[in-house]
């Protein structure tokens, strides 16, 4: 799930054939409200959508989804509406997608075959560009840096790259493997 500014949260559920993006509210208490009379429903498609995150003043929310057989990132006003795709000439099959602080980009992972790779795309959509690989990015609040997982032989890595000049550090490895990094507040 994702966690708005205003403090609602938006997460993937299956209440229905497809799992759908939906939209709790502040103080949403699941045992309470059993049968979700409280959830509103972001889309409705024959697809199984991911990885919704909200724009940084929580107008918007946007997660992956398919259409025509082609995974693309879409957009969502938070009081409903239409999906409003983001086209990302350049990536294909986008997911986990992310704005950045300042709400000018959105980064995401996109998968050729077996790799995965890291653009970044204006948030309204344009030509993406390719960052370098690895998955789940999280943005920096400097809104230059992206942690993010490289996937190694048998393990993966966190790292961290510098958006403008493409210049990647591998953080020091713990024992395990490290995935979906996210920077704290």
């Amino acid at each position: 799930g994702a966690v708005s500014p205003q403090g609602e949260v938006a997460m993937v559920l299956s209440r229905g054939k497809n799992p759908d993006v939906w939209v709790a509210p502040v103080g949403w208490d699941f045992l309470k409200d059993i049968k979700g009379k409280q959830l509103k429903r972001m889309c409705k498609t024959n697809e199984a959508e991911s990885g919704p995150a909200w724009s940084p003043d929580g107008k918007w929310l946007c997660f992956a989804t398919r259409a025509n057989g082609r995974r693309m990132l879409v957009k969502v006003a938070a009081a409903g509406g239409n999906m409003i795709k983001i086209p990302t000439p350049g990536a294909i099959n986008p997911t986990d997608p992310v704005w950045s602080p300042d709400g000018k980009s959105i980064a995401f992972t996109s998968q050729t075959g077996k790799y995965f790779n890291i653009f970044v795309a204006p948030s309204n959509g344009g030509k993406a560009d390719l960052i370098t690989s690895g998955e789940g990015p999280s943005w920096a609040w400097n809104n230059r840096n992206l942690i993010f997982t490289r996937r190694g032989v048998n393990k993966r890595s966190l790292a961290i790259v510098d958006v403008r000049t493409k210049q990647v550090k591998i953080l020091p490895a713990f024992v395990g493997s490290a995935s979906q990094p996210a920077w704290g507040k």
